[in-house]
């Protein structure tokens, strides 16, 4: 395995590939890492638009029923969207059978295991996403 931090916004994000890339893998997830503000914004637009599927919505009921604290300050009338605008990107994964990308989200990765991940194919767009810990 292969890793190397990348540095957005006022984070850092590990960066890495399972097991051996080949050369294809390793291209492609350069391309990726130069793009890695596009993808995660599709990303993000992607987990807003999916608050209705199953995996978004067990992350954030999981994550509020867990969290008081969190669901408290919350609050108000949409606490899902708030919830949303917490989470924080916190790494970017490449399978060389594929590839494959997965941008992994977590609302507090010192309080929770679980991410919402969303895979990419080759051309950026989203294909699945899945709540994985």
């Amino acid at each position: 395995m292969a890793m190397r931090r990348l540095k957005m916004a006022d984070r850092e994000v590990d960066v890495l590939v399972l097991d051996e890339p080949d050369l294809v893998a390793a291209a492609a997830l350069e391309r990726v890492v130069a793009a890695a503000a596009v993808h995660d914004a599709t990303c993000r637009a992607a987990i807003e638009r999916g608050l209705t599927d199953e995996a978004v919505a067990l992350y954030i009921r999981h994550h509020l029923d867990e969290l008081p604290k969190l669901a408290a300050q919350l609050g108000g009338d949409d606490p899902e969207r708030g919830f949303l605008a917490l989470l924080a990107l916190a790494t970017i994964w490449v399978t060389p059978d594929g590839p494959r990308f997965h941008f992994d989200y977590t609302i507090d990765a010192a309080a929770t295991t679980y991410v919402l991940s969303v895979t990419l194919d080759e051309s950026g767009a989203v294909t699945s996403i899945d709540m994985e810990s």
